[in-house]
């Protein structure tokens, strides 16, 4: 990180890191208060992304498998009605 902010001496700077406890140690913390121009942004953990999208991958594939069985609702098909205002 030292090579990054020589490198950018008058920007400041946004560093994405995950939420690893490493992150946060008391000298990683120090360090971010001796450099003001940067900023740490954690994201969720990894896994929990992951696992947000397997659900949507199998909540889409249990909608395509519905469909291709004639049994999903289809709302988009609904005749328009101009009167409904």
């Amino acid at each position: 990180m030292n090579r990054v902010v020589r490198a950018y001496p008058k920007e400041d700077l946004r560093v994405i890191l995950d939420n690893s406890s490493s992150h946060r140690t008391p000298e990683a913390l120090a360090w971010l208060r001796e450099n003001r121009r940067v900023q740490f942004h954690y994201t969720r953990a990894v896994q929990k992304i992951i696992a947000e999208i397997l659900a949507q991958k199998r909540k889409v594939e249990q909608l395509e498998t519905a469909d291709a069985n004639g049994q999903s609702e289809d709302r988009c098909r609904r005749p328009f009605n101009s009167s409904s205002r």
